[in-house]
């Protein structure tokens, strides 16, 4: 019975993170209008912002995403939705590992590189890569129950994705090997047959297969000085992703510097931490805090620090600490301690003199 209520909690956690990349949802209302879909009617039943799609970096929860990819089965019954939007996504659509897998030079690296980041993209569904004597395979699996025709547009997703970038790695349509596909072998395949290898039905795993001699071929967009660039990205970023976001917090909180200029804004912390405004902000968001907040405990710390131990005066500490009148900051200070700035130094003196 515990077992079973931590899978619930699991999924249930799951659903409510925004871990789906924006571009991906981008991508399937595109599907969505070019069937002549209404993408703001199928946005707002599927309680997804629109506007949330403007920023690259950002993310949308699971349970949105699904939202929309049932909003648009259920308008088209078309259940061909996941090839469609697989072959349509390009690479520069993933990320850093998008970028890695564009300057690999084998595909032996670009499988390398999908089972260390997969993450960084997609959490909900695992990817295991691995090379043996006859053949490559790629396999893909969740923990999640999901409903069968949403798991279906999933992985079939995924592999076209998959499939897609290979081909466009090797610059070869014909890519040899198998896609196997769970259930049986549905009817909108045949729109796929020239564009994707050999399907097979009723398969235990959603998987692709490739002969094994292909994992050493070179590939034109080779670049190991890009490529090592670009690791070097996928690492921090999955570092910073397997910390706990209270993490990210911390490093905010420990940019968070006064200076000779005063305290670095929300733009120059972004940039420090290689995300977004928008991102930065939604992580915050999701710690339960915000820049305004840990602005405000910096100040209260630096405060007390500079009244403590320098001879500034009260009109002065308020122009550091970014206050445009000391009575601000005399208020602010008060709300903080109980005293006045004046109050709390000449206390502290006495407890000095006391000591």
């Amino acid at each position: 019975m515990n077992e079973l209520a931590a899978q619930g909690h699991d999924l249930a956690t799951w659903f409510f993170k925004p871990v789906i990349p924006a571009t991906y949802a981008k991508t399937v209302l595109n599907v969505a209008r070019s069937r002549g879909l209404n993408i703001e009617h199928v946005a707002r039943h599927a309680g997804l912002d629109l506007a949330l799609l403007d920023d690259p970096a950002a993310r949308v929860l699971p349970l949105v995403h699904m939202n929309v990819v049932q909003q648009i089965l259920s308008q088209t019954g078309d259940h061909g939705l996941g090839f469609e939007i697989g072959l349509a996504l390009p690479l520069t659509s993933h990320g850093d590992l998008g970028f890695a897998v564009m300057c690999a030079g084998s595909l032996c690296e670009v499988f390398d590189l999908l089972h260390r980041f997969w993450n960084l993209q997609e959490k909900a569904i695992s990817l295991v890569a691995e090379v043996h004597p006859r053949q490559a395979t790629i396999t893909l699996t969740t923990p999640l129950q999901l409903p069968a025709p949403v798991e279906q547009v999933y992985f079939e997703c995924l592999l076209a994705m998959i499939v897609r970038a290979l081909q466009m790695l090797t610059g070869s349509q014909a890519l040899p090997g198998q896609v196997n596909l769970k259930g049986p072998e549905r009817d909108y395949v045949k729109r796929f047959a020239e564009v994707l290898p050999p399907l097979r039905f009723n398969m235990p795993n959603w998987q692709y297969t490739i002969p094994v001699e292909w994992m050493e071929v070179r590939l034109p967009m080779s670049n190991p000085d890009m490529l090592a660039a670009a690791v070097l990205r996928c690492e921090r970023e999955l570092a910073m992703l397997a910390g706990d976001p209270k993490d990210f917090m911390a490093r905010v909180q420990q940019a968070l510097i006064l200076g000779a200029g005063g305290y670095p804004d929300q733009q120059t912390i972004a940039r420090h931490l290689n995300v977004s405004v928008r991102t930065f902000r939604r992580r915050l968001l999701q710690c339960g805090t915000s820049y305004r907040e840990l602005l405000e405990l910096a100040q209260r710390k630096d405060a007390v620090c500079l009244l403590e131990s320098s001879n500034l005066k009260v009109q002065q500490i308020a122009a550091r600490l970014g206050y445009l009148n000391s009575g601000n900051f005399s208020r602010a200070f008060k709300s903080w301690t109980g005293l006045s700035p004046e109050a709390f130094r000449r206390h502290r003196v006495e407890q000095a003199r006391g000591n």
